[in-house]
């Protein structure tokens, strides 16, 4: 009988309130890995997800792959890191090739020139490091393909491509961190993106929806449409504001006013008074938010609606304050998360590790597709096929 060939896979989450890891044990042939360890443990040295103490923050990442490696039973020497803060950006630009075949038909060759024609015009990027290169919207002379551009005949093709970033010396911060504790780094992927990957449906990134990650500092966004990311941003404000603003409001402790906002508090308050400083300060981040749909006009204009994750998905009135905001379906609980991971993994907020592990899981097992036919085939197939275009 053959041996079953398993593999390891871990993703890494780090957050500015909590570090989350999530490893898997992937069992060739099969969609998903198995959970081995859910790990959750609190964060220092950062802020706003920039790094403000190495030595605090490698405290955290080590204690985290400690408990990890115990829980699971393995040790953890590879992982793929999630990044987000009010570093991570993307911006748009379009480029275009002259196909060259005689007969007209349309290469890889030529998609490639469009990809890279559309990174040459793109604004100078200062300080940062392109993290992912996302072909958005194909066109082959003036018109545009729905399906794949490849194969087609044309003359001239055009491309709108996302580029996705990270501050540049941060990602170096990071990779040396995880080197001083004898750990590789497969990957480093944008958070939200990584999450995409297992709490929304196929259908909802294709119809259009959006993951709204409320952390403790900041809040991200990921639009879909057409199973693609159309913008990635990042909101400096989260969780914290509104705690904050409830112990200056009411003048109590931090940590009443984290109870308050999560209405767990079991004191004397005014609900009135409390109800309204959440709202005031949560109406500030999903008009942010909605400043965004609009720039891609999508407000009020996403079917699937949005899914809201992160610490901040926990705190009351969030779900019908985002609904007054953005005017479209609001949860913030994942379905699909639950089903891929059969009841593991319940809160979407560890949506993040979970994605990052599948994305590891993917290259270690060598698979270009999946039985589900999941965001994870189009998004690894992209990143390793336009790898040559990051510097």
């Amino acid at each position: 009988m053959p041996r079953t060939h398993t593999t390891i896979v871990t993703g890494i989450d780090i957050g500015t309130s909590h570090i989350k890891v999530v490893v898997g044990e992937r069992v060739q042939h099969d969609s998903y890995p198995t959970i081995k360890a859910v790990v959750s443990v609190e964060s220092a040295g950062l802020r706003r997800g920039y790094i403000e103490s190495s030595a605090d923050i490698t405290r955290s990442i080590e204690r985290a792959i400690l408990l990890a490696s115990k829980q699971s039973g393995h040790p953890i020497t590879r992982v793929v890191v999630g990044v987000h803060g009010i570093g991570l950006t993307s911006l748009q630009s379009t480029g275009h090739a002259v196909i060259t075949r005689a007969d007209s038909q349309v290469t890889t060759l030529d998609t490639n020139r469009a990809i890279q024609n559309s990174e040459d015009t793109l604004s100078e990027q200062k300080n940062q490091k392109i993290l992912h290169v996302i072909p958005q919207r194909w066109k082959l002379d003036n018109k545009d393909i729905p399906t794949k551009v490849l194969g087609l005949t044309g003359n001239k093709l055009e491309v709108k491509t996302l580029f996705v970033s990270y501050p540049e010396q941060q990602i170096e911060e990071l990779h040396t961190i995880f080197e001083s504790l004898g750990i590789d780094v497969d990957d480093t992927i944008a958070s939200p993106i990584a999450a995409s990957l297992c709490v929304l449906s196929k259908k909802e990134r294709t119809v259009g929806s959006c993951v709204i990650d409320i952390g403790a500092e900041t809040t991200t966004l990921v639009v879909y449409e057409h199973s693609v990311p159309y913008i990635v941003h990042t909101i400096g404000m989260g969780g914290n504001d509104i705690t904050h603003d409830i112990a200056l409001g009411l003048k109590v402790s931090l940590e009443d006013a984290e109870k308050m906002k999560r209405g767990t508090y079991d004191g004397s308050i005014s609900k009135r008074k409390v109800d309204e400083i959440i709202r005031a300060r949560s109406t500030d981040i999903f008009e942010l938010i909605d400043v965004q749909l609009k720039k891609i006009h999508r407000s009020g204009l996403l079917p699937a609606g949005a899914l809201i994750i992160g610490g901040g998905s926990h705190q009351r009135l969030i779900s019908e304050i985002a609904k007054e905001i953005l005017r479209i379906p609001v949860a913030t609980e994942s379905q699909e998360l639950n089903s891929i991971t059969k009841g593991k993994l319940k809160d979407p907020s560890f949506g993040v590790a979970f994605g990052l592990s599948l994305l590891q899981s993917d290259v270690a097992s060598g698979k270009t597709h999946t039985a589900k036919e999941t965001l994870l085939t189009t998004w690894k197939a992209t990143i390793h096929f336009f790898k040559q275009f990051l510097p």
